[in-house]
Parts: structure tokens; C-alpha cells; sequence
């Protein structure tokens, strides 16, 4: 079992560097249809059951080590890096996701955000209620 964390903790660790290096030099726009492409073969988050209890346990702890992580990440795109590293991670482990991209209701307020779904559950980026959904993976 300690193992299997301890590639877990890799997984969230090297993901964080990828997906912070794309934020911090590549513009997001460009790789947005890679990241918005399940991969081949995986399961979308629209073909699945519901998930087992094992299952489970890999979010919580993927969504745990990432949380862990982030107060490293830059507090600009906390909420990105954030939904991307657990996104990466649990598509890597057959576990179907959603990544959601919104914009403040408000419209006199510019602000996005992003945030994870697993069988419909907010699993990473908390309250997402005050933003209009503009954007969603498969």
C-alpha cells in the first residue's frame, strides 16, 4: 500500500511540473485541445459506472497529494494547475474525469476558474455555483 502512494506522490509531483511549465511558458490556449482530448482509449467520464470503492480511494488520494502540493503553486493559476494534475493523474489510472473552465456570473467581475468532476462530484476547485461553465472535457 506504501508504494502505491509513494507512485501516486510521483505521479501528482511530476504532473505539477508539467502542467506548471505550460502555464508559465506556453500560452494554456495552445494545449487546450490536447488537455480537453481523453486519451486513446480511455474511458470519458459519460461511458462509465459508477466507480468502485478502490477507485474511490485513488481519488481521494490523488486529490490529497495535490492539495499537498499546491501551496507551491503560483496563486494566479492555483485552480488550473490544480484540475490539471489531478486530471492527468486519474486519466492515467483508467479513472474517468471532467475538467470544467467557467467565468465569474458577474460580468463586471473578469475572473475564471477551473475545476475537477468525478461521477458528477466537485472533487478539486471547490465553489464552482458563482461560474458560468464555458468549456468541459469529454
Amino acid at each position: 500500500m506504501k508504494a502505491d502512494t509513494a507512485r501516486l506522490a510521483l505521479a501528482v509531483s511530476l504532473n505539477w511540473i508539467r502542467s506548471s511549465w505550460l502555464i508559465r511558458f506556453r500560452r494554456p490556449s495552445s494545449y487546450l485541445e490536447k488537455l480537453l482530448a481523453p486519451p486513446a482509449g480511455a474511458k470519458t467520464a459519460g461511458q462509465c459506472h459508477s466507480l468502485n470503492p478502490e477507485d474511490w480511494r485513488i481519488v481521494r488520494k490523488v486529490i490529497r497529494l495535490t492539495l499537498r502540493l499546491t501551496p507551491l503553486i503560483l496563486k494566479r493559476h492555483r485552480c488550473l494547475l490544480q484540475s490539471m494534475i489531478a486530471l492527468y493523474v486519474l486519466r492515467s489510472r483508467d479513472i474517468p474525469c471532467r475538467l470544467h473552465l467557467g467565468v465569474h456570473k458577474d460580468m463586471n467581475t473578469a475572473r475564471a476558474h477551473a475545476w475537477l468532476e468525478v461521477e458528477d462530484r466537485n472533487v478539486i476547485g471547490g465553489h464552482s455555483g458563482e461560474y458560468k461553465e464555458v468549456i468541459r472535457t469529454r
